[in-house]
């Protein structure tokens, strides 16, 4: 299938709206934030494929700024960060496709860039100081693992008392907060590799180019995907309680 030439007029607005109402989307709509966060990214450098590298780069800005600006006007800021994140990773991708990086170096180098604005906007939110924002993060899951299982006390399982209970949630709430980083580090890993092959099967498919397709055929599988497992273990070194 041939190449199709760079959109235009109408068709090209058009895909703008599309992209701004990805970013915008999970904001309006939390259920779809988990599919949105595997796809959205990817789907929105699809969608701005065949444009030049400098007008794709500024599409990518002007659909994060429209969705900023819909999400200050109607919902009250929410979803802000959500909006810059995925923006951010779609001008890499995009980046990417332009550079003809392979699928192995797209694929860290969107693990290394969501993790750097993940850390940089917690820090943000804590007056720029990382540790606080790291211990604010542990908190937040903390009272969400007891708000969730902490109703558990109240009615204990057949042959557990309230305080077996409580102490079981406790340990969990611990565990969990060891392996922190690691289930972090797991979770941005896959929002990268799902975005990425969002991107390369619709480019393929709407465009009718090949993207990032030869190096991940001669990438072997599963060996290369074993190593994000082993980092985030050694990552649990660097979580509460760790050695």
């Amino acid at each position: 299938m041939p190449p199709r030439p760079a959109p235009r007029g109408l068709d090209a607005g058009l895909r703008l709206a599309a992209v701004a109402g990805v970013f915008l989307v999970p904001a309006v709509a939390p259920p779809l934030a988990g599919v949105l966060q595997l796809a959205g990214a990817g789907a929105a450098a699809a969608w701005l494929e065949g444009w030049r590298p400098a007008a794709a780069i500024r599409g990518v800005m002007a659909a994060v700024g429209a969705a900023l600006l819909a999400s200050a006007l109607l919902l009250g800021g929410r979803g802000g960060l959500w909006i810059l994140e995925t923006g951010l990773l779609a001008g890499l991708l995009l980046r990417a496709r332009h550079l003809a990086w392979s699928g192995p170096r797209a694929l860290w180098t969107a693990v290394l860039v969501l993790a750097v604005s993940l850390a940089f906007f917690l820090a943000l939110g804590s007056g720029g100081d990382a540790g606080q924002a790291w211990e604010a993060l542990c908190g937040e899951v903390g009272r969400g693992l007891e708000s969730s299982f902490g109703v558990l006390s109240n009615r204990p399982p057949p042959g557990l008392t309230p305080e077996e209970v409580q102490a079981e949630v406790a340990a969990l709430r611990a565990r969990t907060l060891h392996f922190l980083p690691g289930i972090l580090f797991l979770s941005l890993f896959t929002v990268a590799l799902a975005n990425l092959f969002v991107a390369r099967l619709l480019i393929h498919r709407w465009a009718g180019r090949e993207v990032f397709g030869p190096a991940f055929r001669l990438w072997r599988f599963p060996e290369a995907l074993v190593w994000p497992f082993i980092a985030a273990g050694l990552l649990s070194l660097y979580g509460r309680g760790g050695a």
